[in-house]
């Protein structure tokens, strides 16, 4: 029955723009008995095909007599032409069937976006999307990668898992106002929707981050898409000093089938490439076949303790040797913490490492209080 309804009223939108093209035509052919009134009457036809689209049909049915007489008196003033001849009121009626067309193929506009809005609310499609960016919700991620495996293990196809994430510290840094941020996330979301081909698909991804799901793409196809993105988010900067710019990403990918084979390993590199492409100086970080398979659960909601896995993971990934430190997996040696004071039952106290967490913390904390002061001296600057 929808189908049904949704089919009736296309027709009958399609057979308003079919009288709008009839009338402004039976309108045009007046002009070959009157040549000088050519672009009077091209005019004419397009403020009355305007006005019936956009004001309301009691105004139209005021607006275009008026439309119509406003320049043919002018005219008869102007070039001593007659008023009121034969091809000026043929040429009235054809104006009115154009405004009525007009307005009819408006409400039949609105009634078909009605209709899909319902159909949309009644299916659950605007529940999928994600309200701040207008990309898929990151819960749908894994359902698509598993139909995307379906498909491509039937046809013998390949496709990638991109990740896209905002730089941390430029995160906690660069856009501390949540407005701003708002306004760079909805940027961000644009330039990839917009680059995308019609197949793939844009998720959101954590707080920071998108994820991408590119059917029939390969390795060398990756290169393209990145510097189709970079172009893209050059030209949608905003104006030096308006928020609202694209943020700059990281890119981590992961392919099918050369490097995993199911959705919890595909993510799984996939976020590992992404953390490895925050370290390197070009943002991007290819997942290959060699590289190594070691458990990554939910790294980008990780923890400041794993900085060091994620290093040591950095360096066997890119073939390099990992620092000294990082080799050993034995806890470092005896700290000198001063005379060792004794514990319960006389036995040495153990020794306390400090937290590596509480020094950022407190410099995290001044650099708030210094940014604080500084706005403040702005503020009173522009008073």
């Amino acid at each position: 029955m929808a189908a049904d309804v949704s089919r009736r009223t296309r027709g009958r939108l399609y057979a308003s723009f079919a009288g709008l093209v009839v009338f402004a035509a039976l309108v045009s052919a007046l002009s070959v008995r009157d040549p000088d009134g050519v672009w009077v009457r091209i005019g004419t036809v397009l403020v009355v095909a305007g006005a019936g689209l956009w004001l309301p049909a009691p105004a139209v049915a005021v607006v275009v007599p008026a439309i119509w007489l406003g320049p043919n008196v002018a005219r008869s003033h102007l070039s001593d032409v007659e008023l009121f001849r034969a091809d000026m009121l043929l040429e009235l009626p054809g104006l009115a069937g154009l405004a009525l067309a007009s307005v009819f193929a408006r409400e039949q506009l609105r009634a078909l976006e009605e209709e899909t809005q319902a159909r949309i609310s009644f299916i659950g499609l605007d529940s999928e999307l994600d309200p701040v960016t207008g990309v898929y919700q990151e819960r749908l991620l894994g359902q698509s990668i598993e139909r995307e495996l379906v498909r491509s293990r039937r046809f013998g196809r390949e496709f990638a898992v991109m990740l896209a994430s905002v730089d941390p510290l430029v995160a906690k840094f660069d856009y501390r106002q949540d407005e701003k941020w708002q306004a760079g996330l909805k940027a961000t979301a644009a330039v990839l929707l917009n680059t995308r081909t019609h197949i793939d698909q844009v998720y959101r991804y954590g707080d920071r981050a998108f994820a991408l799901l590119l059917p029939e793409t390969g390795p060398k196809d990756i290169t393209g898409l990145i510097k189709r993105l970079s172009r893209a988010a050059k030209r949608s900067d905003p104006p030096e000093g308006e928020p609202g710019g694209p943020l700059p990403l990281n890119f981590g990918v992961t392919f099918f089938p050369q490097c995993a084979t199911t959705v919890e390993d595909l993510l799984r590199r996939a976020e590992v490439a992404m953390r490895i492409a925050e370290k390197s100086p070009n943002r991007l970080q290819l997942d290959s076949a060699e590289a190594p398979d070691m458990p990554a659960p939910e790294l980008m909601r990780k923890n400041e303790d794993e900085e060091l896995y994620i290093d040591t993971l950095a360096a066997k990934w890119l073939g390099a040797e990992a620092p000294e430190e990082e080799q050993s997996s034995a806890p470092p040696a005896a700290v000198d913490a001063g005379p060792e004071r004794p514990g319960p039952e006389g036995r040495p106290a153990p020794v306390t490492l400090p937290d590596a967490a509480t020094p950022l913390a407190e410099m995290l904390a001044r650099m708030d209080e210094t940014l604080a002061m500084i706005r403040s001296l702005k503020e009173q600057a522009s008073t």
